[in-house]
């Protein structure tokens, strides 16, 4: 199979794994909710599709330029008029234009509910998104090249990326929700800065992956598997067995951070099972 048959294979398959574990209370009772046609694996999928088939048609300055036109093209498409008449207020969460065409096209098949309702993965929301994951290709270029300097050059990336979302922020709000702009600008310039500490700490040719390094591994090695078992466990959290230590710290602790244990807990369930994939190398592709 040609690479653009296997890139649009795998966008179906995660799309359609995607919209299974978004529907999973829907298919179990179909008066208790809307069917919802988006979510994070839906993105995921158009994300890579995307991402994918434009690093074999375009080059890395191509793909840059990209990603400047749809973070700066976004910008405006947020500030259009919403398309049902409600007022437009880019610091009011479903109050623009992106958030109207979920309602308008999506109608009751959104995740926000209501009037001012939209889908936090939703359709336009959906480009910038791509720029994101074309900002990941490019630091993912960076790291392969052979050259020295890698780090510094993240560093300097993921400051840059930090500093000009925070200060686009003062006219163009950081909203997860949309997507917006100054958002993916913020949160890649950490992960970039985070990768940099990363890169220079674990990725010498002197050192030996040490515990943290090796664990984390498992959940790497398996991402996919992770998200989908904890989309099919996420009530595990509340169960009584696991509300112990909640219940035993709450007094002492407070309950913010007595919650975290349940949390932890879970987490380390979730990671116990990748783990267990991992030593019998077992790796789960869609």
């Amino acid at each position: 199979m040609p690479q653009q048959g296997r890139i649009l294979a795998r966008t179906a398959r995660l799309v359609l794994l995607g919209l299974i574990l978004s529907n999973l209370y829907w298919a179990a009772d179909f008066a208790a909710r809307a069917w919802r046609p988006f979510g994070v694996l839906q993105r995921i999928g158009l994300v890579y599709g995307a991402c994918a088939l434009l690093f074999l048609v375009a080059g890395p300055r191509a793909r840059l330029a990209l990603i400047a036109i749809l973070l700066i093209g976004y910008w405006p498409l947020t500030l259009l008029p919403a398309l049902d008449g409600l007022p437009n207020d880019v610091w009011q969460r479903g109050h623009n234009f992106v958030a109207s065409v979920d309602r308008v096209l999506l109608g009751g098949h959104r995740y926000v509910k209501g009037p001012e309702g939209y889908d936090p993965e939703g359709i336009l929301g959906t480009l910038p998104a791509i720029a994101q994951g074309l900002i990941g290709v490019a630091i993912g270029e960076l790291l392969l090249r052979r050259t020295q300097g890698r780090t510094r050059l993240l560093l300097l990336a993921g400051a840059a990326m930090v500093a000009a979302g925070l200060g686009w922020s003062l006219v163009f709000p950081i909203v997860k929700d949309i997507w917006s702009s100054s958002f993916v600008l913020v949160t890649a310039g950490i992960t970039a800065l985070a990768l940099a500490a990363l890169h220079a700490v674990l990725d010498r040719e002197d050192r030996a992956p040490g515990f943290a390094a090796t664990a984390m591994i498992a959940f790497g090695a398996n991402a996919i598997a992770a998200y989908t078992l904890h989309q099919v466990t996420a009530s595990v959290v509340t169960w009584d067995l696991l509300l112990v230590p909640f219940h035993a710290t709450r007094t002492t602790l407070g309950d913010p951070i007595a919650s975290l244990i349940p949390v932890l807990l879970y987490m380390l369930l979730l990671w116990g099972a990748m783990e267990w994939l991992r030593r019998k190398r077992w790796f789960v592709k869609v």
